[in-house]
């Protein structure tokens, strides 16, 4: 698993990490900070197929704290 809580440049690091995340397709823990962020970031792992949820009770959209899970390995 990852656990990515980097204070406004975890789109960057999904970006740097993307070889890593295609091979072994971890289970993302991701903390986002900012909502132009965190649009990005689900963008970003909606197009390499995972699931993503919230870590509280709050939808995907408005949570800051998520879980990402590699769906099928089809992209």
């Amino acid at each position: 698993f990852m656990k990515i809580d980097i204070e406004g440049a975890e789109y960057d690091c999904l970006q740097g990490c993307v070889e890593i995340i295609r091979r072994f397709r971890p289970v993302i823990f991701l903390a986002t900070h900012g909502q132009d962020m965190h649009d990005a970031c689900l963008r970003l792992l909606a197009g390499w197929n995972y699931e993503v949820e919230s870590l509280d009770e709050r939808p995907v959209a408005s949570s800051d704290e998520l879980i990402a899970r590699p769906g099928s390995q089809a992209e």
